[in-house]
């Protein structure tokens, strides 16, 4: 049982990873107006 388990959990672990790495959708078509900008500021060292 732990075998299987252990399986499974490299498959999630294989599709996660897949899924970061190749990502499947179109930054064009997601950010059409080219001249927004966001601005941020990441205050965690603070």
């Amino acid at each position: 049982m732990r075998k299987f388990i252990h399986k499974i959990m490299a498959c999630l672990l294989a599709v996660a990873i897949c899924i970061q790495v190749f990502p499947t959708m179109n930054t064009k078509a997601a950010y059409s107006n080219e001249n927004d900008f966001i601005r941020g500021v990441d205050v965690s060292t603070l």
